[in-house]
């Protein structure tokens, strides 16, 4: 039976016919299915008559789509048995969930959207899978030893070996919407309360269901929940088309990702590098600052090959309370100018009612690219002698931070939105 099952894509469906609303077809499994609901146009059919007569309208269920990629006729294999999806139920939870943070501990006022999968298998054995914006968790009745609902103490243990465990969430939940096959006449507003303690990292659940008119308690059911990652939830699927497209964009986003991300650690490396390098000097020299040194040229310096140049200067021997504006000019072999350095030194000193205070400024810089190899000068003018030397120097092999760091910007972008792409696949 079990290789039967493994090996069989669907379950034989009892009834095929197209919906009398929409007319997309429609097939029933399950045999004591009492009412079908349409994925496509949201009308509830009665599953026993012959014209499947038109019961309600759920209202348009392009406000309720799936969470992922799971749809109604999906076959999916879990604990290595193959179920069929029949039905979809989206609920919302309107519940207090247990906190503990450094004031105290408590409960605080939540709401919740989730969606409910029904799953049989040919034994007609149900199966639930649940799906949130969190993540996936395989649902099965259980049999409790020790069953009880929620009382004024918070405290629940279905069996002996749980002891009792404080009540992490509990409250109402509201169906939204429905599709697929049920048993039983579904309707939306339908309510049920529910109560739930963890133990082992799986969640047990108490679910009961009350008359809506009498308000007398009319069912108990108990659960337990088993989060499954979404890559088992990918594996349980795994025969199905859409799920293998899902997963060659799941593992191309990924590659992309880690090798965006990857380019980003490198452009922050290189970043580093450019922070802390100044390129390699071709020619540094100070001079005394003299009428006979001023607008004259220095050099040649020999550039080898295009790139980018760094000419930077320091002043020393500023006088007090003045400015020393400074002019660099590069020169290239005719003595053209081909970039220039303005350095605007100065030097300020006082007392106020805070004590005493400099400022000073006494260094300036430019990185420049030199398009052509070839010999260049350097040239200086000053109008005032407010300093008593000038430090010039000239370094090649920079590298410019902000293309590194713009890289590394795009690069991590690059890597958030594949990571964003890959968790929207389901």
């Amino acid at each position: 039976m079990e290789s039967a099952i493994r090996t069989q894509e669907q379950l034989h469906p009892l009834q095929q016919f197209s919906c009398p609303s929409c007319g997309n077809a429609l097939s029933i499994v399950h045999p004591r299915a009492q009412e079908i609901a349409c994925q496509y146009c949201g009308s509830v059919l009665d599953a026993r008559s012959e014209t499947h007569q038109i019961l309600k309208s759920l209202g348009d269920p392009g406000r309720h789509q799936p969470k992922s990629f799971i749809r109604l006729g999906m076959t999916g294999e879990f604990d290595g048995r193959l179920y069929q999806v029949l039905a979809r139920t989206r609920w919302r939870m309107d519940y207090q969930e247990y906190y503990t943070d450094e004031d105290g501990s408590g409960y605080s006022s939540e709401v919740w959207i989730y969606d409910e999968w029904l799953l049989m298998d040919q034994r007609r054995t149900y199966l639930y899978l649940v799906e949130d914006d969190e993540g996936y968790a395989l649902s099965e009745e259980i049999v409790p030893e020790t069953p009880m609902l929620l009382d004024d103490h918070r405290r629940m243990g279905f069996f002996r070996s749980h002891g009792r465990s404080i009540v992490r969430e509990y409250g109402d939940a509201q169906a939204l919407f429905f599709e697929g096959e049920s048993n039983y006449r579904i309707q939306t507003g339908d309510q049920i309360q529910f109560a739930s303690y963890k133990h082992g990292g799986i969640d047990y659940i108490a679910e009961s269901r009350l008359h809506p008119e009498t308000g007398e308690l009319t069912e108990v059911e108990f659960f337990r929940e088993r989060p499954l990652s979404r890559q088992q939830i990918l594996e349980a699927f795994d025969t199905q088309a859409s799920v293998q497209e899902i997963k060659e964009s799941y593992h191309r986003w990924g590659f992309i990702g880690q090798a965006a991300w990857v380019s980003a650690l490198a452009m922050g490396v290189l970043l580093l590098m450019a922070m802390f390098s100044d390129g390699k000097s071709l020619w540094k020299e100070t001079l005394e600052v003299r009428p006979e040194s001023m607008n004259r040229s220095y050099g040649p310096f020999k550039a080898e090959a295009p790139g980018l140049y760094r000419l930077n200067m320091r002043a020393a021997g500023l006088a007090n309370n003045s400015e020393f504006p400074v002019l660099a000019y590069i020169l290239n072999e005719s003595g053209e100018p081909v970039n220039v350095l303005q350095g605007n030194f100065s030097y300020y000193s006082g007392v106020d009612d805070e004590g005493s205070w400099t400022e000073t400024d006494d260094q300036a810089s430019i990185t420049f690219r030199l398009r052509q190899p070839g010999e260049y000068a350097i040239r200086l003018y000053w109008e005032s002698a407010n300093a008593s030397q000038i430090e010039v120097s000239l370094r090649n092999g920079i590298m410019l931070t902000r293309w590194y760091l713009i890289a590394g910007l795009l690069f991590a972008a690059a890597g958030v939105y594949a990571h964003v792409k890959r968790s929207q696949l389901f």
